[in-house]
């Protein structure tokens, strides 16, 4: 079975080269979630687009789709899935922002604190850090390196139900 990807872009969007906008093209059942304001992104507005897709996406389909966020795209993700209990096949988090570090922009702080995914529910949940994205921090100790352990991958049943809601990243 093909699972559906809903593609969760970061601050400002995904310009035509960026690989989200890549897959949305090449990937049949790839969809991008459209947020309300790609500029200045407000955490519940996200998680509400976020939810809202997801909810009429299940009502008229069904499968579970796998989200896969990029930067604040992920940030969305890990919060929606503290506060929801919608079901989905799993999450690909791919550089996630760190929007507690010092010099991160001040449109993106609403996304703090950095939660962990929420490992202990039941849904899958892969994490790739990349230390050279402009948006993370490269640093031991930071964000990255943080949450990485916690969010490496997680193989629960496919569509099983999701349990606790996440937790704030430690600091090192």
């Amino acid at each position: 079975m093909n699972r559906p990807v809903f593609l969760v872009p970061g601050w400002q969007n995904s310009g035509p080269g960026h690989w989200q906008s890549l897959w949305e093209s090449q990937v049949a059942d790839a969809r991008r979630v459209e947020m309300p304001n790609w500029d200045f992104p407000r955490r519940w507005e996200w998680t509400g687009a976020l939810d809202d897709a997801l909810a009429l996406h299940l009502r008229f389909d069904g499968a579970p789709p796998v989200l896969v966020g990029h930067s604040v795209g992920c940030l969305a993700i890990v919060h929606w899935a503290a506060q929801h209990q919608r079901p989905i096949h799993g999450a690909l988090l791919v550089a996630p922002a760190d929007v507690e570090r010092d010099e991160a922009p001040e449109e993106l702080r609403d996304f703090a604190p950095i939660l962990s995914p929420p490992m202990s529910s039941r849904r899958r949940t892969t994490l790739i850090s990349m230390p050279d994205a402009p948006a993370t921090s490269p640093r031991p100790g930071d964000h990255g390196s943080r949450c990485s352990s916690a969010a490496a991958t997680s193989t629960p049943p496919a569509d099983s139900a999701p349990g606790p809601g996440a937790r704030p990243c430690s600091k090192s």
